[in-house]
């Protein structure tokens, strides 16, 4: 993953402006074009990389949701927030494929906390809850083995119970599509069939014991910190990913998207007491024509 020295900035030099998006059949046009000027065609094809000139697949919201883990019974949410529009279809015999996928998320969690204050323990929840909690916690940060010693570390990522995680939807052949509206709530955790009613499947990233896990886990929030932040995560193809606090390596993502898939993003929250709040998420699936 290609990671910048500084991955948390403040939410304020957060900037938009506008941007023209070539299509499949511009890039096409424009190869051809360096083509007649008789430029070699490894040339031609070195021009439209350095400009970029590719599409670009977008997915953008910017309401703002607090995604609390109390509003379910085992004290665990997730909220597909954002997904972005399909991936272009190949285009007159050239192949597409995804050059790398970017997110900015914009968030922070309840602003309290600590090694008092959120855990498990303090409050009362079945054994059921417990039970789910210790058996899904492991696969989910930082490949702890036991959930307990993931401490809780104000102003540090460890121990922070309120993240973001990315997913793959593909179109169910056989299934009409609906109109996907979100946000869209399924608790306690995503899985493959969970938007089986508006026509997709999730694709899995990987099988542990008898579930099979269908997210990757992007970034958790700044433990117990109420200041609003902007983390940007980028993921690309057969790269040797950095590991930083709080955020995922979005291992063989990438080289599992295809033409006519989305990505989409879930605000999760676990444990009572904790809230994700979510102010904007953008994503961005850049796109190579070759």
């Amino acid at each position: 993953m290609t990671s910048s020295q500084n991955p948390t900035i403040d939410a304020s030099s957060s900037n938009d402006g506008p941007f023209y998006t070539p299509t499949s059949a511009d890039t096409l046009l424009v190869r051809s074009f360096l083509m007649q000027l008789k430029l070699p065609t490894e040339l031609a094809l070195a021009i439209i990389d350095f400009a970029d000139y590719y599409p670009v697949v977008r997915g953008h919201e910017a309401t703002e949701l607090h995604v609390a883990a109390s509003t379910h019974r085992l004290n665990s949410t997730a909220v597909l927030y954002a997904v972005t529009d399909p991936i272009p279809e190949d285009t007159n015999g050239a192949r597409v494929r995804v050059k790398n996928v970017s997110f900015e998320l914009r968030s922070h969690d309840q602003g309290w906390g600590g090694e008092r204050g959120c855990r498990a323990s303090n409050f009362t929840i079945s054994a059921s809850a417990f039970l789910h909690l210790w058996l899904i916690l492991p696969r989910m940060f930082y490949g702890e083995s036991d959930p307990l010693t993931a401490l809780h570390h104000p102003g540090t990522y460890s121990g922070s119970y309120t993240w973001f995680e990315a997913c793959i939807l593909r179109p169910i052949p056989s299934l009409y599509t609906d109109p996907l509206r979100l946000p869209y709530t399924f608790n306690p955790q995503p899985t493959a069939v969970c938007l089986k009613p508006v026509g997709y499947m999730l694709v899995p990233c990987s099988t542990s014991g008898r579930e099979e896990t269908v997210v990757w886990h992007i970034q958790s929030n700044v433990c117990a910190d109420s200041r609003e932040m902007v983390h940007r995560v980028e993921w690309r193809p057969g790269e040797v990913q950095d590991i930083l606090p709080g955020r995922g390596i979005g291992k063989a993502f990438v080289e599992k998207l295809r033409p006519g898939d989305r990505v989409g993003v879930w605000a999760r929250a676990l444990y009572p007491g904790w809230v994700n709040h979510v102010k904007e998420v953008s994503i961005e699936v850049n796109v190579v024509v070759d």
